[in-house]
């Protein structure tokens, strides 16, 4: 039976579902739980189905460049330093004016492979569009994938006033 109603939610609630048919076990009770935010407003969705939007690669030295692939329906940029001598190479979005927005947050899905170093990410409020050195970065603190291709959630980074330059 597939419950179709809908749901009146005020801020947050709890669901729980199971499921059940005749002559099998059932399954594991499964909770999720949802906050409903109200007056969400999207800056910039990045989809990576082919098109970089904005983005652009610089390469500080090294031979790894930066892609677009997808995978099971999963569209994502990658590079790819396997087998290669070291590389730095940068993935930079295009420049956010963030004066009319409050409560500013970034999230995003991030996967890696083998061992080394995870993907860094940093922001900057003085970044010309010249090479990476000649800006001030503040690396941000997010979750990081475990390895073996294992995607994870970056949870949620905020960008206070004082990070984005309003006090």
């Amino acid at each position: 039976e597939i419950y179709e109603e809908n749901i009146t939610v005020d801020e947050s609630m709890t669901i729980w579902a199971y499921a059940t048919t005749a002559g099998y076990n059932d399954s594991p009770v499964v909770s999720a739980e949802y906050i409903i935010q109200d007056d969400i407003v999207i800056i910039f969705n990045q989809d990576w189905e082919e098109d970089w939007h904005g983005w652009t690669e610089r390469c500080v030295y090294g031979d790894s460049l930066w892609r677009i692939a997808s995978y099971q329906g999963n569209h994502y940029a990658y590079a790819n330093g396997y087998n290669h001598p070291a590389t730095e190479d940068w993935l930079i979005s295009p420049a956010f004016d963030l004066d009319s927005y409050n409560n500013v947050v970034l999230t995003f899905l991030i996967a890696k492979n083998y061992t080394g170093d995870s993907l860094r990410v940093y922001f900057s409020n003085d970044y010309d569009g010249s090479t990476p050195a000649t800006a001030t970065w503040t690396e941000l603190t997010f979750e990081k994938s475990t390895g073996s291709f294992a995607w994870a959630e970056s949870g949620t980074i905020e960008f206070t006033e004082s990070k984005i330059g309003r006090a």
